[in-house]
């Protein structure tokens, strides 16, 4: 065999392996490159060492398969707070669990859903959420005041170097009687519009697959919304006591009515529990003392405890044959109630 054709451990890797890491490198570095440090730090270049361990029968067929190689990434402990580790998930470089240790945040991870549980460092004033992130507990980033936050519109925003507007967190100006979330917004933060007394409208993008626990809580002059298709979590209390709400078109995608999420709202009429739901909270419509009309679709299983309770204007209800539960005084008080179709 010609010298040329000859293949051993230090031989070269083919031009398709050699493309496939190139172009990994290149996205890697060009990242990198882009990352600024909080506190007045003059940009830097961090290095990410990639060594390759090449096993010890990977040295015969140049057509062997890339896979044959073990890669280990050392990823660099000042890069916690960004999501490049991520992308070397993506890129098969490196493990789940890898991405976790060198995360500032702890995650879930199920279904391919990535839920943000807890920032892990309380006192850091800089964090990044990565666009990988489709849902954030209650509470998981602690108190939010102390963190750098960006502003568009009135609006503040946590996001990354790709996306600034990723979680609306909260208002400069609660005065305001409109806001206009951006367009890129994914998620809306526990109480990021709680006690604005003069937002009577707002537009929530179809960008946006969570709303926050209270998110909306005494906005007293909001008197519709509309939750996009994407949204598949509302939180407890989201829009708790907005006296003035009298319309509500509820996805078709959310799972849940948390508890409380509709509470003490008096001058709502409406609301129709569409097939996507499979649970009503406990005092989800505590208190809705106008509510003459519910519709109740598909596949909801249980009730909760006092869930319809003081719904004094409510006639007739009728309940689907897929409820198993229904909690302790749900109907209590609703004076007018003249038919209920239990099956």
């Amino acid at each position: 065999m010609d010298d040329h054709k000859t293949i051993t451990k230090n031989s070269i890797i083919n031009s398709k392996k050699a493309n496939r890491f190139d172009r990994f490198g290149k996205k890697l570095y060009k990242n990198l490159m882009t990352y600024l440090f909080v506190g007045g730090l003059a940009l830097i270049t961090l290095l990410v060492s990639i060594t390759l361990i090449v096993q010890d029968n990977f040295s015969k067929d140049i057509n062997d398969d890339f896979n044959t190689a073990n890669i280990d990434v050392n990823i660099p402990s000042c890069l916690h707070n960004f999501d490049v580790h991520y992308q070397c998930l993506e890129c098969g470089f490196i493990a789940w669990e890898q991405v976790e240790e060198y995360s500032i945040f702890e995650f879930s991870k199920n279904d391919g859903e990535v839920r943000i549980e807890r920032l892990k460092d309380n006192n850091a004033k800089f964090v990044s959420i990565p666009n990988y992130v489709t849902s954030i507990a209650d509470n998981a980033l602690g108190d939010i005041s102390r963190l750098e936050y960006n502003v568009k519109d009135n609006v503040c925003y946590l996001g990354n170097d790709e996306n600034l507007y990723l979680l609306a967190i909260g208002v400069i100006d609660a005065t305001a009687s409109y806001f206009n979330i951006d367009l890129g917004c994914k998620m809306i933060y526990n109480n990021a519009f709680s006690n604005c007394d003069s937002l009577s409208s707002i537009a929530i993008p179809g960008s946006v697959t969570q709303i926050g626990k209270a998110a909306f809580l005494d906005c007293d002059n909001l008197t519709s919304v509309e939750i996009p298709n994407a949204v598949t979590i509302m939180g407890s209390a989201v829009f708790f006591s907005c006296n003035n709400l009298t319309s509500i078109t509820i996805s078709d995608s959310v799972v849940r009515i948390e508890p409380m999420s509709f509470e003490d709202c008096s001058n709502l009429r409406s609301v129709v529990i569409p097939n996507s739901v499979k649970s009503i909270g406990d005092f989800a419509f505590y208190g809705c003392s106008n509510l003459d009309s519910v519709e109740i679709y598909g596949f909801v299983t249980s009730i909760g405890e006092s869930s319809f309770e003081g719904c004094c204007r409510l006639t007739n209800i009728s309940i689907p044959n897929s409820v198993t539960d229904i909690g302790k005084s749900a109907f209590e008080d609703c004076i007018s109630l003249i038919g209920v179709i239990i099956p």
